[in-house]
């Protein structure tokens, strides 16, 4: 099988940023490992920042620590996102030479996005990739992703919001210093929704498309 198909019923968020983490560095020690596509949620919230992410610039401390919302990091970059119930997360595992589009970072953001794209734009036909790893419907944000590499593997993981309650986002989240430039500085309220779509569907819709998009890679 060239990618295996996960879903974690944990419910700490920690845990399962420890768990794409750990996948990667095995992969990487063995890149003849079938690819991993795993999907999780949790049930609380928390706060998750990129790699290079400033709790002062991106976090209402004060508030997460009044509601006991962890802030937590992870090894990938990109920007800090909440996440907990109504929103899907997903990881893709991957061997460097499992396809030719993911030897650089530039086109492993593209072809991976593009393939999110497609994957639901039978449902969303107006979905679109913006701002480099942003999946939107319009001008509006419904999923940010990021990634990792290692030598011979990497991580590409990410979130998509479905049925989130959105007056989270603003009450623990910060304007972000830094911004696409499609956002136009607009506020959270006013930038980010839900896309509308059962978890399920979403995670059908990803599964088909991956396995149909990595069946034929082989690792010689």
């Amino acid at each position: 099988m060239p990618i295996r198909i996960m879903a974690d019923g944990a419910d700490c968020i920690q845990a399962h940023l420890d768990q794409d983490n750990a996948y990667l560095v095995a992969l990487d020690k063995d890149p003849n490992q079938a690819g991993i596509l795993r999907f999780w949620s949790s049930s609380t919230y928390g706060v998750v920042l990129g790699r290079s992410g400033s709790i002062e610039d991106d976090v209402y401390a004060s508030r997460c620590q009044a509601d006991s919302v962890p802030v937590l990091r992870r090894s990938s970059g990109g920007g800090t996102v909440l996440q907990g119930p109504g929103c899907l997360s997903y990881s893709l595992i991957m061997p460097i030479l499992a396809h030719d589009q993911f030897k650089t970072i530039g086109s492993t953001n593209a072809f991976v996005m593009q393939t999110m794209a497609d994957s639901l734009r039978h449902d969303l036909p107006s979905v679109s990739v913006r701002g480099h790893t942003d999946l939107t419907l319009g001008m509006h944000k419904f999923s940010g992703n990021a990634q990792r590499r290692l030598r011979y593997a990497l991580l590409f993981h990410g979130t998509i919001l479905y049925n989130f309650d959105l007056t989270k986002i603003t009450y623990y989240l910060k304007q972000p210093p830094k911004q696409p430039a499609y956002r136009n500085n607009r506020p959270h309220s006013s930038f980010i929704i839900n896309c509308g779509l059962p978890s399920n569907r979403i995670h059908d819709c990803l599964t088909q498309t991956w396995r149909c998009v990595l069946r034929d890679f082989s690792l010689n």
